[in-house]
């Protein structure tokens, strides 16, 4: 007979292997359960990096959670990349390669919901090859923030963060690409100087240092003689008063040109304001008109304005965002009856951005989709509404996207 004491010792043994499986159960992160749910929530971030619109290979893009280094991977040969994030977490992404600025941006897990996969693809960031002269200071900071949005049941980017730094990295953008024109420039004009060309040229730096030493010698001989007649003991001869009153009228002549060319700059100054501002009402006029109806010809297939400069306020009017939903099922119905059967493609650039609006029509219903494109990020929507590249490629399928 089986003594009691073997008996307790078996059922010992059985509970501390149930509760063994039980607790790798919990751990295991990404274990399936029935009817295809999770146990914990399944987050993937994939994007590619790009240098002005190629794919760039081989670039670092490092994973960072609470500041802490998790994982390091390299761009392949389309410039992808993609990490696997767990919840409740605040990562860094880091994008760097050797001759090139580094670019950060920030993915916040929290509030994300258990039994939950999420892909979020469409990442798109643009590195920089370094420059001397340009100020890339903005780049220390994330160029964008990503948080779990509710609405959208996914990763999305934080508008409000994006619009504060829009600015800073419009004004980066400017200065690279004036940077950048001025260096070919210099190597243009250093490709046709013949050196007899170069030779004149250093004559001539040669002449303007000589005139300025001289300016400077005779300038300081005439401060000299002031000093010493100064120093005369029987006081301001007739020769003393002279030499002030000449030195009087020369500085009096040098500050009169001086006010007058500070004037001028002012005046000109107002008159290039009065005029940009001219400009900008004219464009505000204009492309508020295209709220509701755009120039678009019913039969072309792509529209290519020219680059135009706009203000916050016009930018929202073009990008749809001031229309309510009733407004916007409104203007769907007038595109419906505006363009033809299939697809019409406006392409729109502006300095620093291109707007790429596709129209879908189908048994005369109407779906418009936009490729908002900057240097630094790519945003996609549908009828006003934030969509992944993934959804945007697949409902524009044939669509030839012409931005040059």
């Amino acid at each position: 007979m089986v003594s009691k004491v073997k008996i307790k010792s078996c059922l010992l043994q059985i509970i501390a292997l149930a509760f063994f499986i039980a607790e790798s159960i919990n751990v295991n992160a990404q274990i399936d359960l029935p009817n295809g749910n999770f146990a914990k929530s399944i987050i993937t971030i994939s994007g590619r990096v790009n240098e002005e619109g190629h794919e760039l290979q081989n670039a670092n893009v490092l994973l960072l959670k609470n500041n802490i280094p998790v994982n390091e991977v390299t761009t392949d040969e389309i410039g992808g990349f993609s990490f696997t994030l767990k919840t409740d977490n605040q990562y860094m992404i880091v994008f760097s390669k050797s001759g090139y600025v580094s670019k950060k941006i920030l993915v916040n897990t929290e509030n994300v919901p258990i039994n939950t996969s999420i892909l979020r693809s469409g990442i798109d960031v643009e590195l920089f090859r370094e420059i001397d002269g340009v100020d890339f200071s903005i780049l220390n900071q994330p160029i964008g923030e990503f948080f779990y949005s509710p609405n959208k049941k996914n990763i999305d980017y934080d508008k409000n963060y994006t619009n504060s730094i829009r600015e800073q990295l419009e004004a980066l953008q400017n200065a690279l690409t004036n940077r950048q024109r001025q260096i070919k420039e210099e190597q243009k004009n250093k490709k046709k100087s013949t050196p007899e060309q170069l030779d004149s040229i250093i004559k001539s730096r040669k002449e303007d240092q000589d005139k300025k030493k001289n300016t400077e010698s005779k300038f300081l001989q005439g401060e000299e003689l002031i000093k010493l007649n100064s120093r005369k003991n029987n006081g301001i001869s007739e020769l003393d008063e002279q030499s002030k009153k000449v030195n009087e009228q020369k500085i009096n002549e040098v500050s009169a040109e001086k006010n007058r060319k500070t004037a001028q700059k002012v005046i000109a100054k107002k008159k290039a304001e009065e005029k940009e501002k001219l400009t900008r009402d004219s464009l505000r006029s204009e492309e508020v008109k295209l709220k509701i109806k755009t120039n678009a010809s019913l039969n072309a297939n792509t529209k290519s304005d020219t680059i135009y400069e706009m203000n916050e306020e016009d930018a929202k009017a073009v990008f749809n965002e001031q229309l309510s939903k009733e407004e916007f099922n409104v203007l769907l119905k007038e595109l419906a009856k505006k363009y033809p059967e299939g697809f019409t493609t406006i392409v729109r650039k502006y300095p620093n951005f291109t707007i790429t609006t596709i129209v879908k029509v189908f048994n005369s219903k109407a779906e418009e989709y936009k490729l908002i494109k900057y240097n630094f990020a790519s945003f996609y929507k549908k009828n006003n509404d934030d969509i992944t590249e993934a959804v945007f490629k697949e409902a524009t399928s044939g669509v030839k996207l012409n931005q040059d």
